[in-house]
């Protein structure tokens, strides 16, 4: 008996001791690791009429993030922060294209581009006094800025090749989502998060690069440039992974 209350005694002061930790001001503070998304996508067109007959392409998308949060807590629940991100994204395209008379349009597309970002985020705990795991709730926001590069190359089996060089500029994103998750202590200050969730983002950028084709007969080499706007909207599933450390405010 004298084991088993010695037992419930220790584990009562760490439940305190974690608890006094999610108190009103405490400063909650580390960095965060998450793949904002991961989407692989394919479409098949089949063209009635022009001169196109079908189409297929397949893409990969790739968003990976880390950077600092930094918050307090404003309530024994809540708590109010902002965070800085560094973000990069990578996305892959290949298109096969049948025209009427035959010939097979193969194009294989990349970009990459990377942008820093910041923004407000809003977490509730529902924590459970008899764990040392905390499970939350949180909204966050970001907006960002940054460039980046693309690059594409392709063929007509019947008439040219073509390669193509360009970079990206004046990207604005922004980005909403919520996750839910938890934090499983190591000792009263340490916690670990694991988390999942949804997010949409809006990415605006101005591209320009130079398209070189090569005649498969004549083997001279013309070049076009290209200039545009583009905004492109993503949604996925994202996975998240932290470590952050809880002070109280006199410290």
């Amino acid at each position: 008996m004298k084991k088993i209350a010695s037992i419930f005694i220790v584990s009562i002061t760490l439940t305190l001791s974690v608890s006094a930790q999610f108190s009103k001001g405490t400063i909650f503070v580390g960095p965060t690791i998450g793949t904002n998304s991961y989407q692989s996508a394919s479409d098949n067109l089949n063209y009635s009429n022009g001169n196109n007959q079908a189409r297929a392409a397949t893409s990969k998308a790739y968003t990976f993030s880390v950077g600092p949060q930094v918050g307090v807590f404003v309530s024994d629940h809540l708590v109010l922060g902002a965070s800085v991100n560094y973000s990069l994204s990578v996305k892959n395209t290949s298109t096969n294209t049948i025209l009427v008379n035959g010939n097979l349009l193969t194009t294989n597309a990349k970009t990459n581009t990377s942008t820093f970002n910041t923004g407000p985020f809003l977490r509730y705990y529902y924590f459970d006094k008899l764990s040392r795991t905390m499970f939350y709730t949180q909204l966050n926001g970001t907006v960002g800025t940054g460039s980046g590069g693309s690059s594409s190359n392709g063929n007509n089996n019947i008439t040219s090749t073509y390669q193509s060089n360009g970079t990206i500029n004046g990207i604005f994103s922004w980005n909403a989502g919520g996750s839910i998750g938890l934090t499983h202590f190591f000792n009263d200050f340490i916690g670990m998060d694991v988390a999942v969730g949804y997010s949409y983002n809006s990415v605006t950028s101005h591209d320009q690069n130079n398209t070189n084709t090569t005649s498969n007969t004549s083997e001279i080499v013309t070049s076009v440039p290209n200039n545009y706007k583009e905004t492109l909207l993503t949604h996925g599933v994202t996975l998240g992974l932290g470590f952050h450390w809880f002070f109280k405010k006199s410290i």
